[in-house]
């Protein structure tokens, strides 16, 4: 039996304004490479009972995504992640192992845009690296049902 996996290219982004439903959110389409973060915090919970070692369980859940984008002035992706940086709004997001009406996952929520970097390499195009933080948890979308 072939094992299954997916590829990156397959997943997407998905944007909207804040607290925007799933199936109304625009994909975002100038993303190359992204990175989700689902850290959870801790706690040290340590005592002397502890023979000596630290206790230290887990605690409060974050989510950050990373990503690069393409820079195309009026390109409507880029305008909304810099607009968002600039005024100091919030964007929903999604961000899924696939399209939103098909067998996906992934969180969605409120999210601000935290970084904001414009690269100029000599040798190439201009590139857009954002990060966005949740503010807002919504939902784990969950669409296969595991």
């Amino acid at each position: 039996m072939a094992t299954e996996f997916l590829l990156g290219v397959n997943a997407k982004l998905y944007r909207g304004a804040e607290d925007t439903a799933l199936a109304a959110l625009t994909l975002c389409d100038n993303v190359a490479d992204l990175t989700l973060n689902l850290p959870k915090g801790t706690w040290d919970a340590t005592t002397r009972k502890n023979a000596g070692y630290t206790s230290d369980p887990g605690a409060l859940k974050s989510v950050a995504v990373e990503f690069t984008m393409v820079f195309e002035p009026g390109e409507a992706d880029y305008e909304a992640m810099r607009d968002a940086y600039l005024d100091n709004s919030r964007l929903c997001l999604a961000i899924l192992t696939g399209e939103n009406d098909a067998e996906a996952e992934g969180p969605r929520g409120n999210f601000e845009v935290v970084n904001f970097v414009r690269n100029e390499p000599i040798a190439g195009g201009i590139t857009i690296n954002v990060t966005c933080n949740m503010v807002e948890f919504i939902e784990y979308v969950d669409e296969g049902g595991s």
